[in-house]
């Protein structure tokens, strides 16, 4: 008998307090279910709520393009910028953005356009829609005319040499994109009359000590928005003399050389000119576009080059380049807008803004982003990157060559040879696909001869030519871009001649030496290098001349002043390749003395001249340095200006002649 085990695990008597157990479980409550999102435990809720929302704003601003407005704009919106100190923050942060990135102002003052068109909660009740916003931003924008300058000063003045200048740059380039800032917020009208005009009177200063800094963005600024002043001028007799006293101040300060240089003394005449001419700009600015436009204006640039490049758009990079953006047309525009009996001209299409009662202009509703955004930057054709180059632009075969000498194994070898066959199919590949690119149908279509002339002379034109005829300056400039970058990539100075030579338009040569220099200034010194290489290549070949070069290179040195505020290494990279011309006999050493007036006459001849000796001493020596400048008679003292000390120039780049 088993079954007589007491407890032999049948039935096991209920535990001590069970039926209270049971009970309990028949009255439980059901769980909450698992939340499905985070929540912050209450302690930590606004520790870091500012940091971060501001952190999302710089990030979305860094993104914003003329692409992506609209979406960025309204994630911008939604961050939250929702208490004073934050919305505060946020302005400072699109001032600081629109001070340091010129080229976007106008997206920025639409993105403030849109912010005031839309109510932010907790702020604007009781105020008007965007009333606080407008009131914030235009105390920011103001503070920077109320910066006490001697403390400002007296900073800078602690720093090394170094430091000071690059201090200087900075607050010079902040105050620049300030000004241009203000007329962009003019132009979609978040900055009254009154309040541009306060701005312009400042710029102007005192005419018996005019300040050049102020008055070239006070050029800029005018630029911009002259044609919204004149509309306002006709619906208000105060403005309307305020415009005549700029005018008048204007003309006086354009003839001050004894107080003023010549760069400055151009653009308020530039200035002058283009009002006189109804505003209308000798060359369209160029900015930031969208790429479906970018695509648009490439599509009908093609079809324009194929039709012989009549009336086309010259194309250019979409970011634009440095040195094209300062060049000028020399031709002008005749002719003005109508002239009332006062002699004040009346610009057509006069319109009247509303302003409210704290003299706010005020305008429509509008998600912003649409407004003054459109000229142009234009993506033109670009010859495809060569596939399998090095990183130093040049082919692995000249590598590979190194360790043939050397006794490796037989597998090492035909890895070799292998990687030597395939870099060199690759090179000839680009090559084809470069010179296709620069080829244009009228020019390739009954061409004869393109072979270099029989006797190279660096004084003749190249006697090139092609029986469809030579094509238009604008569409040169493509081919050449094309020409220039392949000559970056694979460093073949015949292939580069050959290119040049198929073009047949040897009028257009001297853009050549513009197109290839301003592309070298987006890059670095060794692609500069590589510039003054091409040019003495090109003139040994008679396919670029002495005055090809020459007026080529005047047409940049004459803004080299206004280049190197982008490029502060502009001057010594431009005298470096110039160097290489004088050292081989393309160029002579005294041709900075027939320079343009506007450099000549600004101050820094001297001292470019000086940078063009030490680059000729640095490739040659001191010898070579001494034979051109005594063959030339060339004598660096008469190009002093304003007080240049032609001797502490000399000494500092350690020249003796």
């Amino acid at each position: 008998g088993g079954g007589d085990r007491g407890g032999g695990g049948g039935g096991r008597s209920a535990p001590e307090g069970g039926d209270d157990f049971f009970e309990r479980r028949r009255n439980a409550q059901p769980r909450k279910a698992a939340p499905t999102t985070y929540e912050k435990p209450k302690w930590a809720v606004d520790a870091d709520d500012k940091e971060t929302t501001l952190k999302a704003a710089r990030l979305i601003l860094n993104k914003l393009t003329v692409e992506k407005f609209e979406r960025l704009s309204n994630e911008f919106i939604a961050v939250g910028l929702n208490t004073e100190e934050l919305l505060a923050d946020g302005i400072d942060i699109i001032v600081m953005k629109a001070q340091t990135e010129h080229h976007l102002g106008f997206i920025y003052a639409d993105l403030c356009l849109k912010l005031s068109n839309t109510p932010i909660e907790n702020l604007d009740e009781g105020e008007g829609k965007g009333k606080v916003f407008k009131k914030m931003l235009l105390e920011r924008c103001q503070k920077e005319f109320e910066q006490d300058q001697e403390t400002l000063i007296a900073e800078i003045e602690k720093l090394d040499e170094e430091d000071k200048a690059l201090k200087i740059y900075g607050m010079r380039k902040a105050y620049i994109g300030h000004m241009k800032f203000v007329g962009e917020l003019y132009r979609v009208h978040l900055l009254s009359d009154k309040i541009i005009h306060f701005c312009i009177q400042d710029l102007f200063g005192n005419p018996e000590e005019p300040d050049e800094e102020k008055l070239a963005c006070l050029c800029t600024l005018l630029t911009s928005i002259g044609p919204q002043l004149e509309e306002s001028a006709t619906q208000s007799t105060k403005y309307a003399k305020y415009m005549k006293k700029y005018l008048k101040e204007l003309k006086a300060l354009s003839n001050m050389p004894d107080k003023l240089n010549s760069r400055i003394r151009f653009m308020i005449k530039d200035l002058l000119e283009m009002r006189a001419n109804g505003w209308t700009a000798r060359r369209e600015t160029e900015k930031a576009k969208t790429i479906a436009e970018i695509h648009e204006d490439a599509a009908r640039d093609e079809a324009k080059a194929a039709k012989g490049g009549k009336g086309g758009k010259s194309s250019s990079s979409n970011r634009g380049s440095v040195a094209s953006q300062m060049k000028k047309s020399s031709s002008s525009n005749s002719g003005g807008a109508p002239k009332a009996d006062d002699g004040w001209e009346v610009p057509k299409n006069a319109r009247r803004v509303a302003t409210d009662a704290d003299g706010w202009a005020t305008v429509g509703g509008g998600g912003g982003g649409g407004g003054g955004r459109s000229a142009p930057s234009r993506g033109g054709n670009k010859t495809p990157p060569p596939q399998g180059k090095s990183p130093s632009g040049g082919s692995m075969g000249g590598f590979a060559a190194l360790n043939s000498g050397n006794s490796k194994a037989e597998k090492e070898k035909k890895k070799k040879e292998k990687e030597d066959k395939k870099m060199e199919k690759e090179k000839k590949a680009a090559k084809k696909a470069a010179k296709a690119a620069a080829r244009s149908p009228t020019a390739s279509e009954g061409a004869t001869d393109f072979s270099p002339p029989a006797s190279p002379n660096k004084d003749s034109p190249s006697k090139a030519s092609a029986a469809g005829g030579a094509m238009d300056e604008k569409t040169f400039k493509t081919k050449a871009k094309s020409i220039v970058e392949e000559y970056f990539s694979i460093v073949d100075m015949k292939e580069a001649t050959e290119c040049v030579q198929e073009l047949a338009s040897p009028d257009h040569h001297w853009c050549l030496v513009t197109e290839s220099i301003d592309i070298a200034f987006g890059k670095k010194q060794k692609e500069c290098e590589m510039v003054g290489e091409l040019f003495v290549g090109l003139n040994a070949a008679g396919v670029l001349t002495t005055e090809q070069l020459e007026k080529g290179l005047f047409d940049l040195i004459e803004f080299l002043t206004d280049i190197e505020i982008d490029v502060p290494l502009a001057g010594k990279w431009l005298a470096i390749v110039m160097a290489k011309c004088v050292i081989s006999g393309a160029l002579t050493i005294g041709m900075v003395s027939r320079a343009p007036e506007m450099f000549l006459t600004g101050g820094t001849a001297a001292g470019f001249a000086v940078k063009l000796m030490a680059a000729v001493k640095n490739e040659a020596d001191d010898a070579k340095l001494s034979e051109l400048v005594a063959a030339d008679s060339f004598d660096v003292t008469t190009l002093a200006q304003n007080g240049e000390d032609v001797a502490a120039l000399l000494t500092a780049a350690e020249i003796s002649l």
